[in-house]
């Protein structure tokens, strides 16, 4: 068990260091239930709240490093004012959360939308230093985020001996933890051609398996998009 005060996280104003991109939610808004703190948030009046569960992939989770400060985002609620870190059904209870960590607190929904931070240009940065057989470059840009993951720097000494495809492969796998419920895995999927196995905590299709190219992860330009659009020529359909 943990403190509330001891997690880190809170991706809820668009003031916090380190945010690039976002929107400014007020009351003005009116946003409630069908909203991303409404599905997300349980200590907003969210599904999460009542049980209807999004948490990371328990094989994704076990692969984590004890020591990295991340691991701590994803538990269950507790009694008393704590979080049980690491406890099913993994929800990200210490990294999307509202600031009175109550439940039902928020709403309507005024903590802000948050969209994009400086940490992923630093990971796309890694990985495209990686795929060139720029490594030292890599290693570089992948330590600098995991210098403020981790408070001793033996815990992530173990970068300066990849190279190749592993030094890819573990970019590929902190920015999949980084980045978890901020909607940037479905590019990373796409864009380094990966497979990715559901693990035994989803409530749907637990244990598939699916390629980047599955035709239920494509999205589909309407066919009249295609047709009535003056803008598109038949090269480019």
């Amino acid at each position: 068990m943990m403190n509330q005060d001891e997690v880190t996280g809170g991706f809820t104003q668009l003031s916090t260091p380190g945010w690039m991109w976002g929107f400014d939610l007020t009351v003005a808004n009116d946003l409630g239930l069908v909203s991303w703190h409404g599905f997300m948030d349980y200590y907003s009046y969210s599904y999460q709240a009542v049980g209807n569960f999004r948490g990371i992939d328990d094989g994704l989770y076990a692969k984590i490093n004890d020591n990295d400060i991340r691991k701590q985002q994803f538990g269950a609620p507790a009694s008393g004012g704590t979080v049980a870190v690491g406890e099913s059904p993994l929800i990200p209870i210490g990294k999307f959360y509202n600031a009175a960590r109550t439940p039902f607190s928020q709403n309507p929904m005024t903590d802000d939308y948050v969209y994009m931070r400086v940490t992923e240009m630093y990971l796309l940065s890694a990985e495209l230093s990686a795929v060139e057989g720029d490594d030292t470059a890599a290693r570089t840009r992948l330590k600098q985020v995991l210098a403020n993951r981790y408070d001793d720097a033996a815990d992530y000494a173990y970068v300066d001996g990849l190279s190749g495809q592993d030094l890819v492969d573990e970019i590929v796998f902190n920015t999949k933890i980084e980045f978890l419920a901020e909607g940037k895995s479905y590019l990373l999927m796409k864009r380094r051609k990966l497979t990715n196995t559901r693990g035994s905590i989803h409530l749907n299709r637990a244990g598939e398996s699916f390629a980047y190219d599955d035709p239920r992860l494509t999205f589909e330009v309407p066919q009249r998009e295609l047709t009535d659009n003056p803008n598109i020529t038949e090269g480019n359909k």
